[in-house]
Formats: C-alpha cells, structure tokens, sequence
C-alpha cells in the first residue's frame, strides 16, 4: 500500500491497490461527497521496467477484448509544468468494470516500446468498441503532440475529434455550452472534484502521494462519466447543422446502404459505405461497427433531402502530404473513367475514398478488381469540391 504520511516517498513505482482517496469539499458544496478512488483500483507509475511490464500486458489485454467485441473505456488525462510539454500522461482503462491506471512519467523521454503501447491507447482502433474519453482536451492534445505521443497532423485545429476521442465537455448535459469539469461531476456524480493541484509543480520528482491520487482521479473521473453521459449528444435543430461541422452520435443501424446515426437533431444521418473511413477492403467491414456504439461524424448535407454524414478522414489531412509519398490503398470500386481507391494518411485512424482518373492508372495495373490492395500518390486536394486525386503513376 502506499503511505499517506511519506510527502516524497516515490512509493507508485508497482501496481498500487488505492485506497478511497478524499479530497477537502469547498464550502460552497459542502453537503456533497468528495470523489473518490474505489477500492482495488490498480494505479501504476510507468517509469521502470516493471511499469512498462505492466502497460505492455494491459495493452494487449485491450487488444484481445477489441477483438473479442468487448468495449474498453479509456480516459486521457495530462499534467504539465512549463517548459516541458507534458510531464505525466494519465491513462484509465476500464475492461469490464476492471479499472487500471497508468500514469506515465513523460520527463525523460519514454522508450520507444512504451510510446508505442501509449499510441495503441490514445489512438484505438478502426473499430467502434475502443472509446476514448478526455474533457476539454485542446490543449492536451497539442502537448501530446509536441511530445510526440500523437501525430502533429491529429492536432490541426487542436481538435479532439481528429484523433479519434469524445469530448465530455462537447456533450449535452443540460448545463449550458463547455459547462466545468468540477460542474459535470456536482451535476453527475453528485460530488466534489478537488482541483487544486492543477497548478502544483508536475516537474518535480517523486511526485508526492497526493499528487499521484490526484493524477490518477483526474482520467478515472472520465470513466465514471462515461457511465453517464447523455444518451444523446447535442439537442440541435436540423436546420441549425453547418456544413462539416463536427458533432456526437450513436449508430441506430447498420445494413449495405451504411449506417444511420442519431446526432440529436430531428432526424437521423446517413453514412455511406464510401464515407465510413474503415482501413481495409468493404468487405471486411462487418462487425467493425454496431448499433448503440458512439462515433463522431460531419455534416456532408443538411436539407430537405436528407441528412448527409462522413466518418472518413476529413480532406485537409492529405493537404501536406508530398506528391512523391506512395500511400497504401484500397480499391472500393471501379468506373468506366477509373477507379476509387480508400487511402490513410501517415499517422491517421481512417481512410478517405479518392478518385485515380484512367489516365493514371498504370497499363500494367488495368486488370485491378475491387478489393485489390494498391499504392497510389496524392496529386490533388479540393477542398471547394470535397474531392481527393490520386494516381498509381510515378511524379514526373
């Protein structure tokens, strides 16, 4: 166990069963519990070997429950004291109602094995079973870029929804637009979140006992929330959608035609087959996505013709990628003026559907079916007409 009274004793270095850990309640909510850490909650500080033991076997516990259809909730939390981008990255993982906690000491640069299980974490997976959770995570996810955690072409416009995360704080709780964290939980969990550490100093080592407790509560408290959240995301009118504007959803069904999503607004999204984003040939779709499973989508079309979604990889992520650069891909299907192929940018969880005109297709390659497995370039990007060129011919 670890010793409340050892101020600088770095007693975390193991698995360490928590005990319910208080936190002082403010005056103003006083009649409110403080939160708290359940009891068996396994926390481990991810700066040994033994740490790094520990993260690896989660990580593949985490990949076998993926596989096995299971959800895993992941909270992401980070600290940080200036200069450093980040000093500790907190990592909740609930497999069935089995909580673990990481808290990755990010001042000396992490081994190449623990940025890997790190970025198997915070970046899931093409399936909807892995769900990761932050609140109010802009800032975040540009440190954890800066820090090499999660790809620089991820935090473009220092938004949460490009890596793939569901922002709590986006959600409609009934406490008006980007309610607190501390609001969240009094409204929620019918407690108190003591946050006064926020501003202790992260890069100083060992953390104290009441730092790590603190650590470790700020990516649970995601976790209890998640348990809660509202069944719908945002209450909008349809009228009110902008085109690719970014919002929650639940998927309602799933068939050939894509998927029905329920955004909230007066009618339910459709998202075509083409505009799923899924890394691999259509027909190993299947199972990749299920009623009630929680995604983030854009606005394609709103109007009296319907509701139009994508939950493919928005266009501005191929911008920056040189036409040199060959990109593994998909063919999806062919046209008599060439063929679409499913394209991931480096870095990216989803695929974007491009066009290779027939004058870019190689004479070798005519004989191409669906599903083939090729390589292309990027040789255009339209963002006025929301189009993506691709060839299969080298530059010049």
């Amino acid at each position: 166990g670890v010793d409340p009274g050892s101020v600088r004793k770095p007693a975390l270095r193991n698995v360490v069963h928590a005990r319910a850990v208080s936190h002082e309640v403010s005056s103003l909510v006083s009649s409110l519990p403080p939160l708290q850490i359940d009891k068996g909650t396994s926390i481990v500080l991810v700066n040994s070997s033994s740490g790094e033991e520990a993260l690896c076997e989660a990580v593949k516990h985490v990949v076998d429950a993926v596989a096995c259809g299971k959800r895993v909730n992941v909270g992401v939390d980070c600290e940080w004291s200036d200069p450093s981008p980040v000093s500790l990255l907190q990592l909740a993982i609930d497999i069935e109602d089995s909580v673990v906690v990481f808290l990755v000491d990010m001042l000396e640069e992490p081994s190449s094995k623990v940025l890997w299980f790190c970025q198997l974490l915070l970046l899931g997976s093409p399936c909807q079973h892995h769900n990761i959770f932050v609140f109010a995570a802009e800032e975040d996810l540009k440190r954890l870029s800066q820090a090499g955690m999660v790809p620089k072409s991820l935090a473009v416009n220092q938004r949460s929804a490009n890596a793939g995360w569901i922002d709590l704080q986006q959600l409609n709780w009934g406490l008006g637009p980007r309610p607190g964290l501390g609001l969240v939980v009094q409204h929620m969990l019918r407690a108190v979140i003591d946050k006064q550490l926020q501003t202790s100093d992260w890069n100083s080592r060992p953390l104290t006992f009441e730092q790590s407790m603190y650590a470790a509560l700020d990516a649970i408290v995601l976790l209890k929330l998640a348990l809660v959240m509202p069944n719908e995301s945002f209450t909008t009118s349809f009228e009110d959608l902008g085109i690719d504007e970014e919002v929650n959803g639940m998927v309602t069904s799933v068939g050939p035609y894509g998927c029905f999503v329920d955004i909230g607004s007066d009618r339910q999204g459709l998202v075509k087959p083409c505009r799923l984003g899924f890394q691999g040939p259509a027909g190993e779709m299947d199972g990749e996505i299920r009623p009630g499973d929680r995604v983030r989508v854009r606005v394609l079309e709103a109007s009296s013709s319907g509701l139009s979604l994508a939950m493919d990889e928005p266009l501005v992520s191929f911008e920056n990628i040189p036409p040199d650069t060959w990109l593994p891909g998909y063919v999806t299907r062919t046209v008599s003026y060439g063929m679409f192929v499913a394209v991931t940018p480096p870095g990216a969880r989803r695929s974007r559907e491009g066009l290779v005109h027939a004058s870019e297709i190689n004479r070798l390659d005519d004989a191409i079916v669906e599903g083939a497995e090729v390589l292309v370039r990027v040789i255009g990007v339209d963002m006025a007409s929301d189009r993506l060129s691709l060839s299969m011919q080298t530059a010049g």
